[in-house]
Parts: structure tokens; sequence; C-alpha cells
């Protein structure tokens, strides 16, 4: 379900469309009827319906309501789907780690803010800083997935590579400095939907949603 997720997403922003604006209306301003996200789209009302429909049977966005304070007709309210993903941050402290998980629409579901842990530049205290990490997301109360994406899922040393450890070696052979950095850019779902890297607004929600 979750890799199917991420290839519809991939395919919404392999160019400017209008459910990847819808999608990104979502994430920064919540929900919307049809007419109104129409409107902030820019695009007419059948194609916006279409768009949502689209973005619907791909398990995105629901149904969240009617809107009640309407006159008239009472419209139906959009939004993202919680369930259709999660997200878990990562905020290294010298002395502590910060970490939190959020729901698609970037609800908080729980943190850990001062989990005991103190730097050191060796390959030991990164196994435990993905000890860590692995550990947190265990006790989340959903299941971990593994998606298309991962290295087991490629023909690259049947599955068993380590490319980061590869690159890393072959760095040092050469006598180069190596370093891994991420960032929101870096992130496909985070970069694709233009949310903020939920290590950065801890306790908060996100995109101001």
């Amino acid at each position: 379900m979750f890799c199917d997720i991420i290839k519809n997403i991939k395919n919404i922003n392999k160019k400017s469309s209008t459910q990847g604006r819808i999608l990104e209306k979502f994430v920064s301003q919540g929900a919307f009827t049809i007419p109104e996200m129409s409107k902030a789209v820019g695009v007419s009302l059948p194609t916006t319906t279409c768009a949502i429909n689209e973005l619907m049977k791909a398990g995105l966005v629901r149904e969240a309501g009617k809107k009640d304070n309407s006159a008239g007709r009472i419209p139906m309210v959009y939004d993202l789907m919680p369930a259709a993903g999660y997200f878990v941050g990562v905020n290294p402290e010298m002395d502590c780690l910060a970490l939190a998980a959020s729901d698609f629409c970037g609800n908080l579901i729980t943190e850990k803010v001062t989990v005991p842990y103190i730097y050191e530049n060796t390959p030991e205290n990164l196994e435990r800083v993905a000890e860590i990490i692995n550990e947190f997301i265990a006790m989340l109360p959903f299941a971990k997935e593994h998606t298309d994406y991962c290295i087991r899922n490629t023909p690259y040393k049947n599955g068993e590579g380590d490319i980061v450890g590869e690159l890393s070696k072959a760095c040092e052979k050469y006598g180069l400095k190596f370093g891994v950095s991420s960032a929101n850019s870096l992130n496909l779902l985070f970069y694709l939907l233009s949310l903020s890297v939920i290590a950065d607004v801890l306790g908060q929600s996100m995109c101001g949603r």
C-alpha cells in the first residue's frame, strides 16, 4: 500500500499538475471544499473534482465531513488521508536525541525529546543512532514497511550492498573527506509535498496546520 502511494506521488510530481498543486494546498492550509480548492488553484470545478477523485483513488485524500456553516447545499470537505504515510524526524544534540513521528497530515503521533545519547565521531556511535531510531519506530502504533526503493530490493550485490560504506572507503583510499548530509529537499515525500522536516517543528503542527 505505502509503496503504491509513493509511486502515485512520484507520478503526480513528474510535471506541474493540478493534483500536485492541490496536494500542496492541503499540506499548507488544511481542509478544503471543492469550490474553495477550485478558486485556490485557479482551475474549473470539474477539473478540481476530477483531480480530487484521482487523489482519493490513490489513497492520499479523503472526505472529512460536511461544512456545516454554509448556506444552501452543504458541501463536502476534503483533506489529506492521515494514514497514507508516516514521517519520523530526528534532531541530534550533543548529549541527547529528540525524535518525533507524525502522520501524513503532520499531526504529531508521539515524541521522545531527551533520549540519552553522547555524540562521538565513530562508526559505533552512528550505529547507536540507527539503533535508537529503529527502537523508536518499533514502538509506533503501525507496522514498518519496506518500499520498493530500499537497497534490499535492488540487484546490487543481491540487496546486501552498502553503497554509503563503500563510497566512504573509496574516498578514504584517495585521501578525500567523506560526509553525509540530509536536508528537506533530499527527503522524497517532504520534498514532493513541500513539508517541513518534523525535527524542526517538534511538538507543533506542520506547516501551520
